[in-house]
């Protein structure tokens, strides 16, 4: 009577081999400011402008608010254009990944720098603040109190947002303050700034913003 052998389960698995890729942002990148003495027509948007430090030699992008006489109010929208997944591919994670160069102020009351869907044109214009006003999904977040200035910053995605970029089509973004994304006004005015600012892509490799999926295929 002959014996027979089992073949060993590693065997009979063919293993899928997790892949990450990575796509840099589009030189569309822009920062637009909202600016008025009180906290509703500021975050709502008023004297709305377009910041030009996306451009060289400057070439960065900034998130988040600061309080003088009046509110300064700054939102980024980053675009990646269609990077479409290959069919059936399984998104497991995702992370936008900013060369952060400042992180000034408050930390404590509201610290996440938060990513939402970037409703933007292509070129940014300054009524694109009204057409992000409505969003109310968190795609993903990060405590500025983690962030390290001088190096690349990972945001870690969440379900929505990996929902997000697995659908078909161009993936953009805007990243703002939880203050500005609660629509909370900074109390007390001793919370006078809290902003990030981060490189654009018109800063050259090393320095651009990232997009980095990882996925198993079909």
């Amino acid at each position: 009577m002959g014996i027979h052998m089992m073949t060993p389960l590693y065997e009979q698995v063919i293993k899928k081999r997790l892949i990450t890729s990575q796509f840099i942002a589009r030189d569309n990148n822009r920062t637009v400011r909202s600016t008025w003495g009180t906290w509703p027509p500021t975050r709502g948007g008023i004297s709305l402008r377009i910041i030009g430090y996306y451009a060289l030699p400057s070439a960065y992008l900034t998130s988040g608010h600061f309080y003088t006489v009046s509110y300064y109010l700054f939102r980024s929208f980053l675009d990646f254009g269609d990077i479409s997944l290959p069919a059936a591919a399984r998104l497991v994670a995702a992370w936008l990944s900013i060369f952060v160069i400042g992180n000034p102020g408050d930390m404590l009351l509201k610290p996440y720098l938060i990513v939402e869907e970037g409703l933007q044109s292509d070129p940014v214009v300054v009524n694109d603040w009204y057409s992000q006003n409505p969003i109310t999904t968190n795609l993903g977040q990060i405590s500025r109190a983690d962030i390290i200035t001088g190096r690349y910053n990972d945001i870690p995605f969440t379900q929505d947002g990996l929902d997000y970029l697995a659908a078909a089509g161009d993936k953009k973004f805007c990243l703002l303050s939880q203050y500005d994304f609660e629509n909370v006004e900074p109390y007390p005015y001793a919370q006078t700034y809290a902003y990030v600012n981060y490189n654009s892509r018109q800063k050259g490799d090393g320095y651009w913003p990232i997009l980095k999926l990882q996925y198993y295929p079909a």
